[in-house]
C-alpha cells in the first residue's frame, strides 16, 4: 500500500471518530504538507544526483522525474523550470556547507589553519 493509501485510511478513519468537518480540513492540510515535502525532498535529491552526473546544461527535467520516480507534471508542479530546481539544489547545499565555514572563519584558529 502507498503512503497515500495510508493516508487516506487515516483520513477516513479519523473522520468516523470524530465526525467533524473541521478535523478533516486540519488533518488534510497536515497531510498535504507530510506529502508535498516527502515528495519534494525525493526531487531535490533525485536533481541533485542528475546535476552531479550530467551538469546543468546536460540534466533533463524527466531524467530527473524519472531519478525521484514521479510523473514530468508532478515535477514541474513542484518546481516551474530547471533553473528553481537547481536553485533548490544549491541553496539545500549551501545551507549544509554555509554553517561549518562560519564556525571555522570565526573559531581562533590562525588564518594558515583556517585553510587547511
Amino acid at each position: 500500500m502507498t503512503n497515500e493509501g495510508l493516508y487516506f485510511i487515516l483520513i477516513n478513519q479519523t473522520v468516523k471518530l470524530y465526525g467533524y468537518t473541521k478535523h478533516l480540513i486540519e488533518i488534510k492540510l497536515m497531510i498535504n504538507n507530510a506529502l508535498g515535502s516527502e515528495t519534494e525532498a525525493k526531487i531535490i535529491e533525485a536533481a541533485r544526483k542528475i546535476f552531479h552526473r550530467r551538469g546543468f546544461d546536460g540534466a533533463r527535467m524527466q531524467e530527473i522525474a524519472d531519478e525521484a520516480k514521479i510523473n514530468k507534471a508532478m515535477l514541474h508542479y513542484y518546481f516551474r523550470s530547471k533553473d528553481l530546481l537547481f536553485e533548490a539544489v544549491f541553496r539545500e547545499a549551501a545551507m549544509k556547507i554555509f554553517p561549518l565555514i562560519i564556525s571555522i572563519i570565526e573559531s581562533d584558529l590562525t588564518l594558515e589553519e583556517k585553510i587547511k
